[in-house]
């Protein structure tokens, strides 16, 4: 009888196993820049950590119109790619604790909120058995490029007629010497008076011979 007791524990304890832990673990994203105006990049990057050995892993990375992924480069600590931005790996020597996963950069499109997220994360023990573990996501922010803006220039400013080349500074405005014009008056008078004499000696001579 106390045999068929213990044999009924082991089978119960085969069929019921306590104290079993599921391994666990999580992915992380980050970037440098959490603001991006239009147009700009931000490098980003993707870890992982694990409390058992991890011997496989793979996930989905997305992005929503507000961001473009590009240029997934995986760790060189696994085998496999992130063609497509679908991340498959494995490695002969198993991870544990935290583990670089990937690198990519982002782009920002348009204003918005850019999202960045996973999706079907799953890693493999080193029994091969899978884990589906909580996808992870985060954030960026995109704003409008800022238009750069210079110092206006008043075109309908009054011209002074001077134009200016190097050191030298010529001056269109016409003046007028004064004593030009002192003297060509003078001269005007000079010329009249002798002239006049002229005609009266002439007139004077002609009569004196009648």
């Amino acid at each position: 009888m106390k045999k068929k007791i213990i044999f009924l524990s082991i089978l119960i304890g085969g069929l019921f196993p306590f104290g079993v832990k599921a391994m666990t673990g999580n992915v992380a994203v980050s970037c440098d820049k959490t603001v991006l105006e239009v147009g700009q990049s931000a490098n980003c990057k993707i870890t992982g950590t694990s409390d058992e050995e991890v011997t496989a892993l793979s996930f989905l990375l997305q992005s929503n119109d507000a961001i473009t992924i590009h240029d997934v480069v995986t760790s060189s600590d696994w085998q496999g790619d992130g063609r497509d931005k679908n991340v498959a790996l494995y490695t002969d020597e198993n991870k544990k604790g935290t583990f670089a996963i990937a690198t990519f950069k982002v782009t920002a499109n348009k204003k918005g909120t850019g999202g960045l997220y996973t999706e079907k994360l799953l890693f493999a023990n080193k029994d091969f058995q899978n884990v589906y573990l909580k996808d992870v996501s985060m954030h960026i922010q995109v704003k409008e490029k800022e238009q750069s803006t210079s110092p206006s220039v008043d075109t309908n400013k009054p011209s002074t007629g001077g134009s200016t080349s190097g050191n030298t500074t010529t001056n269109n405005t016409k003046v007028e010497n004064p004593k030009t014009g002192v003297y060509t008056m003078g001269g005007v008078v000079l010329f009249s008076v002798v002239g006049l004499a002229c005609v009266v000696l002439y007139k004077k001579s002609y009569f004196s011979k009648i």
